[in-house]
């Protein structure tokens, strides 16, 4: 799972972090370290319904799919 670049612009600037971090009762470093490591984090349905209040953004807007190649 990877976060869309929508959702990365949205939450550009700071105010935007720390509120949503607010927002989801966790620390800025958590944030941080979800969005470069483990995205999937974010995907929690309580989570989601929290940023897509925030953000205005759907489910969709929220992540990008990945394409699974077949070897």
């Amino acid at each position: 799972m990877k976060l869309s670049k929508k959702f990365k612009e949205w939450l550009r600037p700071d105010a935007k972090k720390s509120e949503l971090c607010l927002e989801l009762n966790i620390s800025r470093a958590t944030l941080s370290r979800w969005m470069s490591k483990s995205p999937e984090n974010l995907s929690r349905l309580d989570r989601v319904q929290v940023i897509k209040e925030m953000s205005g953004l759907t489910q969709e807007e929220l992540f990008e799919s990945e394409e699974i190649v077949a070897s």
